[in-house]
């Protein structure tokens, strides 16, 4: 957990008097990038969101345009492209986290940094190339070179200190499917009204998007979730089906005469991001995006609950913000997770 930018929002834990409790900023403040969007046209909202996003700005980007172009902005271009780069922008940072982000915060464990290095500029060549085969090509190997398999096996062991936490119920993991069709454009019109909160407690991400492949129903602890992000990129690179860039989009009732309104779904590294947008047929009037992170990162989410079991079995633990660090590793939020100062 890294100091944050002062300005921008951030997960914010506080451990005082054996309490543990989390506050989600990034739901308080709507995202900068979401406001700058208002008038302009599709392009220079896309150029936007580049320069202002330092997590997955193709994601959003992707989302956007496929909101858009359901909502009837003219010219608005086939999402699919966009996807394409948002895959790729997807496996890229769930590796970061598996070699860099997780192994820097434990002093036994040595990040790969030369290899996160490799694998960014790879990522960047891809994107300026727009995905040539060569481009693509180099990308792949630059991320089996960072899959060192003794690095991720020590960094998966970090994972076995929460085996004996309760195991949790299926029904919170969340997809781009999971949300019924009338919840679903509820949601795209509170993005719209500036409404950031996430309606409910969910687990988006990878293994909910196992689970959905696999039609199972099984419970799961911190070390499932992120086993199966590492599933989910090795899938990709054998060229077998993966549900990143699973799109799902709803165009929403007109709020004006001339206006169109939807709701695009994209899965993340970390799940579901949603964007709503409202247009006049030529530019942007409205917009608003919800991260994964809003689902789970929450007062009554699961990676609260399972800390809090932690605290009760190894509060005295001198390790124990390393390894509180670790569980809400698992869940790979998108933004700053800090520690209140003087709390830790």
């Amino acid at each position: 957990m890294t100091p944050a930018t002062p300005t921008l929002p951030v997960i914010r834990l506080s451990f005082a008097k054996g309490q543990l409790t989390l506050t989600n900023e990034r739901v308080q403040k709507p995202l900068s990038a979401a406001l700058l969007l208002r008038g302009k046209t599709l392009s220079l909202s896309l150029d936007i969101l580049r320069m202002l996003l330092t997590l997955c700005p193709e994601a959003h980007a992707a989302a956007l345009t496929a909101a858009a172009r359901a909502a009837g902005l003219k010219d608005a271009p086939d999402p699919e492209p966009l996807v394409r780069r948002a895959i790729v922008e997807a496996v890229s940072e769930t590796v970061r986290t598996a070699v860099y982000d997780i192994p820097r915060r434990h002093g036994a464990l040595r990040p790969a940094l030369d290899a996160v290095r490799g694998l960014r500029a790879a990522h960047a060549q891809a994107l300026a190339d727009n995905l040539s085969d060569a481009s693509e090509a180099a990308f792949r190997e630059a991320v089996r070179s960072a899959l060192e398999e003794d690095l991720l096996c020590e960094v998966m062991a970090l994972f076995n200190d929460f085996s004996r936490l309760p195991a949790a119920d299926a029904k919170t993991l969340l997809t781009v499917e999971t949300l019924a069709d009338d919840e679903f454009a509820s949601l795209g019109q509170e993005l719209l009204d500036g409404r950031l909160e996430a309606p409910r407690a969910g687990v988006p991400g990878a293994f909910a998007r196992e689970c959905v492949r696999q039609g199972l129903l099984p419970a799961f602890r911190p070390k499932d979730l992120f086993a199966a992000r590492l599933s989910e990129v090795n899938r990709w690179l054998a060229d077998e089906e993966t549900r990143l860039g699973a799109l799902r989009t709803v165009a929403l009732p007109s709020p004006e005469p001339g206006h169109g309104a939807a709701l695009s779904a994209l899965e993340t590294a970390r799940g579901a991001l949603f964007a709503a947008v409202e247009t006049d047929g030529s530019r942007i009037v409205r917009a608003g995006f919800l991260a994964p992170t809003e689902w789970s990162m929450r007062a009554d989410g699961l990676p609260l609950v399972w800390a809090k079991h932690f605290l009760t079995a190894r509060g005295d633990d001198p390790r124990l913000k390393e390894r509180l660090e670790t569980l809400f590793a698992a869940f790979d939020p998108c933004t700053d997770l800090v520690w209140e100062d003087g709390h830790a």
